[in-house]
């Protein structure tokens, strides 16, 4: 079957199954259902929803776990850290935030640092970084904040 040979060339980096089901028009048109895509990166076929949307329209070429790797690699190695920094790390901490305690689900953990410095500290989830950050600079407001929240408590 030849239209399949040619299927097979256009999408050689995917799986796929054909549903019967009308395209544009052509109900006698069998059109792919696309549901797995090889990383390009890491070369690991892995399900749809590990990649993000590229430009809206299509599935991006490297996996969601390469592009955080290379993102985190990207802003950190001028400080001197590698991936395998980030797994030990995560290893040691057991995967959860180092101030909160919780389990990230939706995203990693961001990678702590002092930005006068450039020193590394610990894996923090978003929140905790987000706070962090605001009340970095001023401890004494961290100061008035908690005693702002025990007044009523």
């Amino acid at each position: 079957c030849s239209s399949k040979r040619t299927l097979d060339t256009k999408l050689r980096r995917y799986i796929i199954i054909v549903y019967p089901y009308p395209s544009k028009g052509r109900s006698t048109q069998l059109r792919p259902f696309i549901y797995m895509k090889q990383c390009n990166k890491c070369k690991e076929t892995k399900s749809l929803s590990g990649f993000y949307v590229d430009k809206g329209v299509r599935k991006a070429s490297i996996c969601k776990e390469c592009k955080l790797r290379k993102q985190r690699e990207t802003l950190y190695s001028p400080l001197g850290f590698k991936e395998e920094n980030y797994q030990k790390m995560l290893i040691k901490q057991m995967g959860c935030c180092y101030l909160c305690g919780e389990k990230s689900k939706n995203r990693s953990l961001a990678i702590d640092h002092c930005h006068q410095s450039g020193k590394l500290r610990k894996l923090l989830c978003f929140k905790c970084n987000f706070y962090l950050g605001v009340v970095e600079k001023d401890v004494n407001l961290l100061k008035k904040m908690i005693k702002y929240l025990k007044s009523f408590s």
